[in-house]
């Protein structure tokens, strides 16, 4: 049989444990958000950066990489 105090001693020890489960658990959480939010914005900022190349197409190429191959 246990008495009270062992069954008090128990809880304790595994509050303890619960404690520390939910600050690991927190903390990975708040590591996962943050690179969620880290893909997120560069995944933004490459949209942004894809969205506005069509205009810069759309003009005339100039330098070597505009001659066809085999021109000299």
């Amino acid at each position: 049989m246990t008495t009270d105090t062992e069954h008090h001693h128990q809880a304790v020890a595994w509050s303890r444990i619960g404690r520390r489960w939910a600050l690991a658990f927190g903390v990975i959480t708040i590591v996962a958000l943050a690179l969620l939010g880290i893909f997120w914005i560069a995944s933004g900022v490459m949209e942004m950066s894809l969205a506005l190349r069509p205009r810069s197409a759309a003009q005339p190429a100039h330098g070597w990489y505009a001659r066809p191959r085999g021109a000299t």
